[in-house]
């Protein structure tokens, strides 16, 4: 049984008055939720899906013609060939970000069941729900519309032995006052707030809160009970509502926008905090949540991101946060063109984006100590990575971005070979002229990239 206690909001509002609002007397029932499917879970806006009429011509549908036959060979290799990265895993699990990560943990997505039901079904079983993709068995599996399987919902018995495991490694991490939940739901993090939102089962919703620089496992500055959420629209978005005498706490998620969502505040119709967060997952002062899994190493996350900018895929997810953005040409007129977008989430690189640039106007015909020293100049510059890509030919990684260029000694195996150590690591694109380069930083044992720098060179 979890006691509520009273909490103050002084903390995060900044006010001087010293009142506290007693939020609860009574006791809160924990129950396990493993039995239980919910929003949270599944992809954005599938719940109680209409489906559109069946049309097994359809060319949506005839894509999974690939998937239904890659179970019928029950071969995991095949299968995994199928999936959409990141597929997603009830939180707190972390997503499976490749096809080597599917294979590590396979039992925790299909078991004999799962299989069977889609090795055995047919194209006219499968059915196209608007925007939101297709599904099979009235949403009991889902499949993005180019013929790629997003989503399963049944919980196998590794996923819920994983899911305990990871709820309870989570709870002995927490500040024991918020040991005590049902399910996690939310936990979103940025320099000025942190928060968290916890199902506490017939009790609604818990939200807690702690400055930015402060951890799960410290205290939270306030605490609020009781709180409800609504799904809105088609896209089914949750909206977490919680308060706390005057004021007004609403919590927003937005899983299809760069921001993951948005924290507001209201007291008397006048909004005092309007935040918007672009990074989750719990934060604590002994490192983040370990994953069910060894983390990809920064060649399987350049594998990943290559596979992604190959298929024109989105790059969510494979940044623990953002990132600094580079740009870096080298032109025969105007010599090196040096621009920087930082820090730029890296699921804005699917937009286009701006930012200035410094051309040092050293062309070819500029010799040092021989020429007068140009003046260097500025422009803004749009940038469309989508755009750049149309003239890729190739998306194969290397640790030298020379290593195809034929006119250079470095394209030779040996000397082209990836490592673990490597850092940056090169996706070799049009030619010899473009490439990208992906660095990286390891923060106790895990590889995270901070670093996409895109290089373009005048061939000459």
């Amino acid at each position: 049984m979890l006691f509520v206690k009273s909490v103050s909001i002084l903390l995060l509002l900044g006010v001087t008055s010293p009142a506290t609002v007693d939020l609860s007397t009574t006791a809160v029932n924990i129950e396990p939720a493993l039995h239980l499917e919910s929003p949270i879970d599944a992809p954005t806006g599938i719940d109680n899906a209409s489906s559109d009429a069946v049309n097994p011509v359809n060319p949506v549908i005839a894509n999974f013609a690939a998937v239904i036959s890659a179970f019928k060979s029950r071969d995991k290799t095949k299968i995994a060939a199928v999936i959409a990265y990141p597929f997603m895993l009830p939180k707190p699990l972390q997503p499976i970000i490749n096809e080597q990560d599917m294979l590590n943990r396979f039992d925790l997505v299909f078991d004999e069941a799962i299989i069977d039901k889609i090795a055995n079904s047919s194209l006219i079983d499968w059915e196209t729900v608007g925007w939101r993709g297709v599904m099979l068995d009235n949403g009991q599996v889902w499949g993005t519309e180019d013929g790629l399987l997003k989503y399963v919902a049944k919980k196998t018995d590794a996923k819920k032995r994983a899911l305990i495991d990871a709820y309870k490694l989570e709870q002995s991490k927490l500040h024991p006052s918020l040991a005590q939940y049902r399910r996690p739901i939310l936990s979103w993090n940025s320099a000025r707030f942190n928060v968290r939102i916890d199902d506490m089962g017939d009790a609604g919703y818990r939200y807690a809160v702690w400055p930015g620089h402060k951890f799960q496992d410290d205290e939270p500055d306030m605490v609020l009970y009781h709180g409800s959420v609504e799904y809105d629209g088609s896209a089914n978005l949750a909206s977490y509502t919680f308060n706390n005498g005057k004021y007004e706490y609403h919590v927003f998620e937005f899983p299809e926008s760069p921001s993951i969502g948005r924290l507001m505040v209201h007291r008397d119709g006048k909004t005092l905090v309007d935040l918007a967060f672009e990074q989750s997952g719990p934060k604590f002062s002994n490192n983040v949540i370990e994953a069910e899994t060894t983390s990809p190493s920064r060649i399987e996350i350049a594998q990943e991101i290559a596979r992604r900018l190959k298929l024109k895929a989105k790059l969510d997810d494979l940044a623990s946060g953002p990132i600094a953005f580079e740009y870096l040409r080298y032109d025969r007129g105007n010599g090196t063109t040096l621009g920087e977008l930082t820090p730029l989430p890296l699921s804005k690189l699917n937009d286009v984006i701006e930012f200035t640039v410094s051309i040092d106007n050293k062309g070819w015909d500029y010799e040092e100590g021989k020429s007068p020293v140009p003046a260097p100049t500025t422009e803004q510059k749009k940038f469309s990575l989508a755009t750049e890509l149309t003239y890729w030919s190739n998306y194969d990684l290397a640790k030298n971005y020379n290593c195809h260029n034929p006119f250079n000694p470095s394209d030779i195996p040996e000397l082209c070979q990836l490592s673990e150590q490597d850092n940056p690591i090169y996706i070799l694109g049009g030619g010899a002229s473009e490439s990208i380069a992906l660095f990286f930083e390891n923060h106790n044992g895990i590889d995270k990239l901070v670093r996409f720098q895109y290089l373009s060179e005048d061939p000459g």
